[in-house]
């Protein structure tokens, strides 16, 4: 059985999500994700007059961050529950493999086994 303290640990964790993109998609993502206050959405783009655009709040903030540079990527992946893309689809495979690498994905067991 897992300790209560484990599934709060998941629970903070599903709630933290980067989405890569911040035109016009991005935006309305960000937008729908934030209005529900149950997210911490982290809105990444490597362009500032797109990150301008995107209405930050309480649990919307933004983030100037290359996709090409995967140290970078996987840095801000780090301790995300999930990555959402709504960047140009050419990224999407490199995108993938730095959430694989970040271990972006998890599961309640593998965090109690922790």
């Amino acid at each position: 059985m897992v300790a209560p303290q484990n599934y709060l640990k998941f629970e903070e964790l599903m709630k933290n999500i980067l989405l890569l993109g911040a035109g016009k998609i991005g935006e309305t993502i960000a937008a729908l994700l934030g209005a529900t206050g149950d997210y911490q959405v982290t809105v990444a783009d490597n362009r500032d007059k797109n990150l301008k655009k995107v209405k930050v709040s309480g649990n919307v903030e933004t983030l100037r961050l290359d996709f090409s540079n995967c140290d970078a990527l996987v840095g801000a992946m780090k301790g995300k529950f999930a990555v959402i893309s709504a960047a140009p689809f050419f990224m999407n495979a490199d995108i993938a493999r730095a959430a694989a690498q970040a271990k972006v994905i998890r599961s309640a067991a593998e965090d109690a086994a922790k």
